[in-house]
This record gives structure tokens, sequence and C-alpha cells, in this order.
């Protein structure tokens, strides 16, 4: 008896030492950095979530399978569907991102994320949870049936499952992999990638943020990506799964931050978040747009990368609850009539809604950066404005949150945006997104 509660002892404190592990001592100016990947990818026939025009409908024998029930299912896959994360710690305290390619995230798939990764020590509120919003990605995981008839397919728990798992693993791997790291960060302007759905006069925000993480040694490890893009390079007769843009993107700064690193470095990792994209279109088509917009995005980056400056290794995040009401849909986004008729964006449709409808507002400081994220598709016309310095900078809706996905954060420079949709950012009428 006196050896089994022994060995429980020792597993015990096996258990506890790998997970609160002794780390290196870190310099003031260093903070632990992981990152983590997982193939979230399902398999040929499964839903595609994003448009809801005819052409992805599963008409009467036209697509429907095993797999999906309201829309067509996917034939082919141009890259793999993935989950990402990065984490950061210093001191015990831990901040995490997770990012997946899909439309949007719900409240349900956040939570149960969350939950996976409890006993890592993450605070719940601490671990960011964001959608690309890709329209290529995956369905069928939101169990909800009027968001199924819109855009994302009935309801399949082994759908649901797959992206938990999937975003289970890569937070584990990014805490697995977390080593002394300085945190750097820049912005610039990549012009000639985005199009205004409200005409070629209107603005657009064309700000680039980064938050890139170097070895002690010097090497590039990743980090994230901001930028407003939809992610509607593919088109809607396209039934190949892909992050899209965000994943280009993604891909050719990983690229070039490695072959800075030198031959035979590891592998380098970005979260591409998404800004304030609400009336942001992207600026080439199909497969070969991607390339191009992919390139001219690292393109633009590489110039500027001796602007890069150090980032204080301390965080803090603060949370809030909002009622968001009634849902209502603009109709512009039906008609697809912003640009010649942008007074219809008042005109709204009213969707079914619970009772109660709370989200949660959350403003989060690293160093001198501050993030504001909200449910809602935030548009560059309305929050490309300048902004407060970070001690007067109030975190608050704006008007675009009362519309239906985004993640959005200001500091010193001009309004920066991360996204986290919510099961309710649809695109529900467009049957091509201009």
């Amino acid at each position: 008896m006196t050896r089994l509660v022994l060995s429980f002892c020792l597993l015990l404190c096996v258990a506890a030492n790998a997970l609160g592990a002794e780390q290196p001592a870190l310099d003031a100016n260093e903070a632990l950095v992981g990152f983590g990947t997982a193939d979230i990818t399902p398999p040929l026939g499964a839903p595609l979530a994003g448009y809801g025009g005819l052409q992805r409908r599963a008409i009467p024998f036209r697509g429907a399978n095993e797999r999906s029930h309201y829309f067509r299912g996917a034939t082919s896959v141009h890259d793999r569907i993935r989950a990402r994360a990065m984490l950061l710690e210093r001191n015990g305290d831990r901040l995490g991102f997770v990012r997946l390619d899909l439309v949007a995230v719900s409240a349900a798939l956040t939570q149960a994320i969350r939950e996976r990764v409890a006993d890592l020590g993450i605070p719940k509120d601490h671990l960011i949870v964001s959608a690309t919003h890709t329209h290529n990605g995956p369905g069928a995981w939101i169990d909800s049936e009027l968001f199924a008839i819109v855009a994302i397919d009935s309801y399949r728990p082994e759908m649901f499952k797959r992206i938990v798992d999937g975003a289970e693993a890569a937070v584990r791997a990014a805490y697995a992999t977390r080593e002394p790291s300085v945190l750097f960060t820049t912005s610039l302007q990549v012009v000639g990638l985005q199009n205004s759905r409200f005409g070629r006069d209107a603005p657009v925000d064309s700000t680039a943020h980064l938050l890139l993480a170097r070895s002690r040694e010097g090497a590039w490890r990743g980090g994230l990506i901001n930028y407003a893009i939809h992610p509607t390079v593919l088109s809607i007769d396209d039934l190949g799964f892909s992050p899209d843009v965000a994943g280009s993107i993604e891909r050719h700064l990983e690229i070039g931050l490695r072959a800075q690193n030198g031959a035979g470095s590891a592998p380098v990792t970005t979260l591409f978040l998404n800004g304030s994209l609400g009336d942001v279109s992207p600026n080439a088509r199909m497969a070969a747009g991607l390339e191009l917009l992919g390139q001219a995005f690292a393109g633009a980056v590489w110039p500027k990368m001796n602007t890069l400056h150090p980032v204080k290794p301390e965080w803090s995040v603060k949370t809030t609850s909002l009622e968001l009401g009634q849902i209502a849909l603009p109709i512009m986004v039906c008609l697809g009539a912003a640009a010649i008729a942008p007074t219809l964006e008042n005109i709204r449709i009213p969707l079914p809604a619970p009772p109660s409808n709370p989200v949660d507002l959350q403003a989060i400081r690293i160093g001198d950066i501050m993030m504001l994220t909200w449910p809602g598709e935030p548009r560059s016309r309305r929050t490309n404005t300048s902004a407060a310095p970070i001690s007067s900078a109030p975190a608050r809706a704006s008007a675009s949150s009362r519309r239906i996905g985004s993640f959005s954060a200001s500091s010193r420079q001009p309004i920066k945006s991360v996204r986290a949709h919510p099961s309710r950012n649809v695109e529900t009428c467009r049957s091509r997104e201009p």
C-alpha cells in the first residue's frame, strides 16, 4: 500500500512538473513564446460555409450527399484547413491566440476550445479564438437551424469535434514549444490588394500590423498578422477547401521569414487575424489571385522590417458583456448594391433572435499595443480614424458592432483590428461577393 501511495505521489509530482515546468530565466525584454498548428481538413463531400447563394446550394439532387444537407459538398482541397495557435507566457501569466480557417466562430465553439486546454493554466478570457472568415472553409459545426440554412449547413457533431480537437492540438503544440523570445511590432501600408464595396473613392483600411517573435539566437519564429481583407478570392463556384487569401499571406510571409533565418532553419508559424473587412473586397480572383495577393503582401513587408521595434512583454485582458439585441441583416448584403445606392445600408431585415443575446467585448493590451474585440464585420468606412493614445483609448463598441461578424483593436497607431467572428456573422443573401 505504501509503495502504491508513493508511486501515485511521484506521478502527481511528474505531472505537476510537466505543466508548471521549470523554464529558463528570462531577460527583461523576453517572454516564453510557442506556436502550434493542426490540420482540420474534413473529408471531401463535407459542406463549405460562407457563400449562401444558389451556386453553393444543394438544389434537389445537386451536390447533396451523406455529409452535406443544404449546401454542396467540397470536391477538392486547394490548401489544407488548419487551426493555428500562438502562446505567450511570462511569470506564469499566459495569453493565447487561436485562429481557425472558418467563416466564423460561435460562443459554443470558443467555450469548448477554452475548456479543452484549461489544464494548461490559460485563463478562459486569455485565450482569444478567431476565424479568418474564409468562404471556402468547412461548415456544419454550429447547432443552429437558422445558420444551417443561411450559410453553414446542418450541424454535425463530428465536424464540431474535429475543429475543437484541432484547436486543442494547436494550443498544446504551442505550449510544448515555448522558448525565450523577444516580441517586435511594426505597422505599414499595404496598398493595391483591396477594393471598397462602397466604390472606388471610398476609403479602405490599408494598414497592416505585425507582432513577431524572435528567438534568443536571432531567428524569426512567427507571430500575428493583422490586415483587413475579405477572404473571397475564390468564387462561389469554387468547391475546394481553402483558407483563401489569409492562408496565402501567411504562407508567403513564413517563406520569407524562414529564408531570412537561413538554410535548414525551423518552420515559421504566423496567424492571420482579420481586420475591418466589412466593406473590403480583394483586388484579385481565383487561384492565381491568391498567389499574387500573398506575394504582394510579403513584398510590402520586407522593406519595412527595419522599422520593427521591441514590445514590452507584459499584457492584460479586460472583458465585458454587451446585449446585442435584435439581429438585422443589411439589405445591401442581399442586393450587392452598396456602390450604386449607399443609402440602402441603413435598411435592415430583422432575423430571429433569442430574448437575450449577449456578446463579449475584450480589450487586450500587449506592451503598448491595444486590441479591442467585438462581434461584427467592422467597416473601414467607419473605423479608419485616428486613435487616441493608449491611456485614453476607451473599450467601446463601434456602430458597426451592431451588425452581424469582428475583433478590432487600437493603439498609438491608427485603428487596428483582430477578428473574433461569432456565429451570427455570415454572408447571407449575396450570391457572389463583389
